[in-house]
């Protein structure tokens, strides 16, 4: 563990203001800027102005991305999250019926 921590770098930047983020930034010269301005058409049609990877839709309040990956990436992280809650909810019920419900009822 010593050895890892004496390899690894740590970077800790004191003179900066540490601010919440109000959009993805991307590296553009060593230094961090927001996206270009690029105009976004909902599924329902409605068009706004991005400059952020991700926005709501203010007519039908739907999630609209700036980049498609962006959007292919939310979908498979969303299905990942509902398949690891079922995962851990079905993991719940069989310890309690195993350990729980069929002693007492058994």
């Amino acid at each position: 563990m010593k050895i890892l921590l004496i390899r690894r770098q740590y970077r800790i930047r004191t003179d900066t203001r540490i601010t919440a983020p109000t959009g993805p930034i991307r590296k553009n010269q060593g230094g961090l800027m927001r996206l270009e301005a690029k105009e976004i058409t909902c599924k329902c049609g409605h068009t706004l102005m991005i400059d952020r990877s991700s926005d709501w839709c203010a007519k039908c309040a739907k999630r609209v991305f700036y980049d498609p990956k962006d959007e292919r990436f939310n979908k498979i992280n969303t299905y990942y999250m509902y398949t690891v809650v079922f995962g851990v909810i079905f993991f719940l019920t069989y310890v309690f019926v195993e350990l729980i419900a069929t002693p007492v009822l058994g």
